[in-house]
């Protein structure tokens, strides 16, 4: 073999070296490489860096590969760090590039969740991507997980925020979608759930609210009697009265003023007593003046 060609062989894997050298090194000059936050270098160059991917990360400038985002955040292409996902809105897996809303029923009430939670019974959410429930009005209920709140059925009532309504109690009644019941009147009664009131049979009575009848005393319901139908009573014009013909008064005459007989006045006597006495025992007459006949 010509010595002039082993010398140039060994020369050229000297400056060249093998595949694994030259791995080895471009793995060590990737470590040294200052790429921005946010940016990795580019596979098919040593020289130039690329932005990470949507769903990863870079935040230390000297780690020469992007990080997955962890579960419950997302981040875009390019970024440093991963952002947490909002209120309402959850990330299940790692990597991933944006966060998911809350299905209808169900809420995330702080961020950086990896899932959602359903509303408890007696709550409900009609929107997606909600951060709290809202709680159900009187006269409605709901289950776990609802989207709408039922109204309760006639007899039966709810407070506000019920996970299931109640059936009234006897001697009370109730519409659809009551919050509470009401008493039946005197004269009727009800059994427990009950949407309307019974009257009570002929010969028994109860008073407000009440869920049995009871039986009239045997001196009360000898005394009773069942209503008689009302009278026909003819009309007005169908009446014929009479006409009865005025009565004949007389004229009043005027009174007679009866005849007063004028009896003549006293005279006042003008002596005293003292002089009148003396005056009857001097001449033995009377000094007052006579009437006339």
């Amino acid at each position: 073999m010509n010595f002039s060609l082993l010398v140039a062989a060994a020369l050229l894997a000297a400056l060249t070296g093998s595949s694994a050298d030259r791995n080895l090194q471009r793995g060590k000059r990737q470590d040294h490489k200052m790429c921005l936050p946010g940016h990795q270098l580019s596979e098919d160059s040593d020289r130039m860096c690329e932005p990470c991917s949507a769903g990863t990360h870079r935040e230390i400038a000297v780690n020469s590969k992007c990080q997955k985002c962890p579960p419950g955040s997302y981040s875009r292409a390019g970024a440093a760090a991963c952002s947490k996902c909002w209120p309402g809105s959850f990330a299940a897996s790692s990597g991933s590039a944006s966060c998911q809303k809350c299905a209808k029923g169900s809420i995330a009430a702080t961020d950086g969740l990896s899932s959602c939670t359903p509303c408890p019974a007696g709550s409900f959410v009609r929107f997606s991507g909600s951060p709290a429930c809202v709680k159900c009005p009187a006269g409605t209920s709901s289950k776990a997980g609802a989207e709408e709140c039922s109204k309760c059925q006639p007899g039966h009532f709810s407070p506000p925020g019920a996970a299931a309504c109640k059936p009234c109690p006897a001697g009370r009644i109730s519409t659809a979608g009551a919050s509470a019941c009401h008493r039946c009147p005197a004269g009727s009664f009800s059994v427990a759930g009950a949407s309307a009131c019974h009257r009570c049979p002929a010969g028994k009575f109860s008073a407000r609210g009440a869920s049995i009848c009871t039986r009239c005393p045997a001196a009360a319901s000898l005394l009773w009697a069942p209503p008689l139908a009302p009278a026909v009573r003819p009309a007005a014009s169908q009446l014929w009265v009479p006409r009865l013909a005025p009565s004949a008064r007389p004229a009043s005459s005027p009174p007679q003023k009866a005849a007063s007989s004028a009896r003549p006045a006293l005279r006042a006597p003008s002596l005293t007593r003292r002089a009148r006495l003396s005056a009857k025992s001097a001449t033995g007459t009377s000094p007052w003046p006579s009437s006339p006949a």
